[in-house]
């Protein structure tokens, strides 16, 4: 008679319910990981960008109103020996050109 009578048996587990809780771990991992290095590694707060805008023009006490740069090429051809022997020369001249206005002399009666 006890032969009969069966036990309840466990339910199956889900094969990809077992399967997915690693990797759920993993990516959980993953996530506080990147925020944790985010919170360590950021600036802060950004702030106001024209306030920050403006402290760093007061520091520099200078206007940059014009700024060029050149790349001038200069050739000069040479002949000796009744011109049997020419040469040639190239050069290419790099040359940056700035137009600053000096703001540390001004004061607030100028910008009127």
């Amino acid at each position: 008679m006890d032969d009969d009578v069966k036990s309840p048996a466990a339910p199956p587990m889900n094969l990809a319910r077992v399967q997915a809780v690693p990797w759920l771990l993993l990516i959980a991992m993953l996530g506080l990981a990147a925020w944790l290095g985010m919170k360590a590694f950021s600036q802060g707060e950004i702030g106001d960008p024209v306030a920050a805008t403006l402290s760093a023009f007061e520091k520099q006490s200078r206007l940059t109103v014009f700024s060029a740069e050149l790349a001038p090429v200069v050739a000069a051809k040479d002949s000796r020996l009744l011109g049997l022997v020419n040469s040639r020369q190239v050069a290419v001249i790099p040359a940056r050109v700035d137009y600053t206005l000096d703001l540390s002399q001004m004061d607030a009666s100028r910008l009127d």
